[in-house]
């Protein structure tokens, strides 16, 4: 009875959220997407709005890699029960080739909830909140 108390106050936030996106749903996909780097948010009513990275607590997230380039994300799409975000890779955008690249830097991955400036940094409020990101088959990409 122990354990399933802990593992119950501890399993509880994530569940709540995974809950609350299920049983909201989402909103209406966009009819056009912006084609600029980093985060774009698709709020219903609301032009779209280049954010940091995804606002809410509990989304769903896919991301595609042009293996032909190199490892690295090339685009991504999020989904919370508020707004459609997509994110486009700098370099696609710049048309900077990345064949051969074989270093991995901060710079070139898709930022959730910190930048550079930030990155590490635990006195950000969003670090101490339950959030849940979902993702479609995300270890193939």
């Amino acid at each position: 009875h122990h354990f399933q108390e802990i593992g119950e106050q501890q399993a509880k936030p994530y569940r709540d959220l995974t809950l609350h996106l299920l049983n909201k749903g989402v909103p209406a996909i966009p009819t056009v997407w912006e084609k600029r780097a980093g985060w774009t948010r698709y709020a219903a009513g609301k032009l779209p709005e280049q954010v940091e990275y995804p606002q809410e607590d509990a989304y769903v997230f896919d991301v595609e890699v042009c293996v032909q380039e190199g490892n690295m994300p090339t685009m991504a799409t999020a989904v919370s029960t508020e707004a459609w975000y997509s994110w486009i890779s700098p370099d696609l955008i710049e048309k900077k080739t990345r064949v051969g690249t074989k270093k991995y830097t901060t710079d070139k991955l898709i930022p959730f909830e910190s930048n550079s400036k930030t990155s590490g940094s635990r006195s950000r409020p969003e670090f101490s909140k339950e959030k849940v990101v979902i993702g479609h088959n995300v270890s193939y990409d």
